[in-house]
């Protein structure tokens, strides 16, 4: 997924998914189905993905902070600002620099994902 090849992983993350629905870990699993849906351009895709995983690893503020970036590609600037505020209220030294962002091969992939964020309201750094 993160190796600039996402859409050879994602077939095998869905299918991996398929062969047990619920095995606790398919959270870990949606989250990667999400970053690579975001890697090939399906922002929908990964925003349906990022829902999933958040039901198995609630409150996950990684989850937020991809939901936020997706929100955002999607064009859902008042949505993706809602999720930034809930971050900033429960952890309100979050910001770009800070952030540990999906480790994309591609650097197009990475500077979206951060401009999504930036639009979003993240912070750039700790004020």
């Amino acid at each position: 997924i993160y190796g600039g090849r996402p859409d050879e992983g994602i077939p095998i993350l869905r299918k991996l998914i398929d062969l047990d629905p619920r095995d606790p870990v398919n959270y870990l699993r949606y989250w990667m189905l999400a970053m690579g849906l975001f890697g090939v351009g399906d922002d929908e895709g990964a925003l349906t993905a990022i829902e999933r995983a958040g039901r198995g690893a609630m409150g996950n503020p990684t989850l937020d902070i991809a939901k936020a970036a997706f929100l955002s590609c999607l064009g859902r600037g008042a949505e993706a600002r809602e999720v930034v505020e809930d971050i900033l209220d429960r952890w309100p030294a979050a910001n770009l620099e800070g952030c540990k962002l999906p480790p994309y091969k591609r650097p197009e992939d990475s500077a979206r994902f951060r401009d999504a964020l930036r639009s979003a309201g993240l912070p750039s750094r700790q004020a």
